[in-house]
């Protein structure tokens, strides 16, 4: 069976290796430039679901999904392609700069506690201790210590490469 993927970025390219691994499919990807040159390669790679999301609900958790598949797939990825991709379990901070800030933090870790996410707010002095040259005017943070992030472009090399060795096509 041939399978064409539209799209070389993160996505398609996972996408595509995957297929070939389990299921032996012919795939064919199609990239209207360099594999990862679009949007991919710019993000900020964060993987960041306590971080990004301000509500508990059904996004959250397949978030939260992802993120806790995220050692074994880098892991994975590496060992394929040889090309490390940075992944960091570094955890994230969310810096407020007004009081406004500051509750809507302390109302995002609230509830986020109480479903059980770990998360804490850090006061000035604690945020300083963390990050010596935060912005003076930071009043507070929010610490996300389970939230994770990868480099980008490392990340588009080691799919590009693990796609090529699984036998992925690439047409421009």
């Amino acid at each position: 069976m041939k399978v064409i993927i539209v799209g070389g970025g993160i996505m398609g390219l996972s996408i595509a290796t995957e297929l070939r691994r389990d299921a032996g499919l012919d795939v064919t990807v199609l990239e209207k430039s360099i594999p990862g040159a679009e949007a991919s390669s710019a993000a900020a790679g964060m993987l960041a679901p306590q971080f990004e999301n301000e509500k508990p609900g059904p996004m959250l958790d397949l978030c939260l999904l992802s993120r806790m598949a995220w050692p074994k797939f880098a892991r994975e990825l590496e060992e394929l392609s040889g090309v490390p991709v940075h992944y960091l379990p570094s955890g994230g901070l969310q810096v407020a700069f007004t009081d406004d800030e500051v509750h809507a933090l302390q109302a995002k870790i609230d509830w986020q506690t109480a479903s059980g996410l770990r998360a804490q707010l850090l006061s000035p002095a604690e945020l300083r201790s963390l990050e010596p040259s935060i912005n003076d005017k930071a009043l507070a943070a929010a610490d996300f210590p389970d939230d994770h992030q990868v480099d980008p472009r490392r990340l588009m090399r080691a799919l590009a490469v693990a796609a090529s060795r699984r036998g992925v096509s690439f047409r421009t």
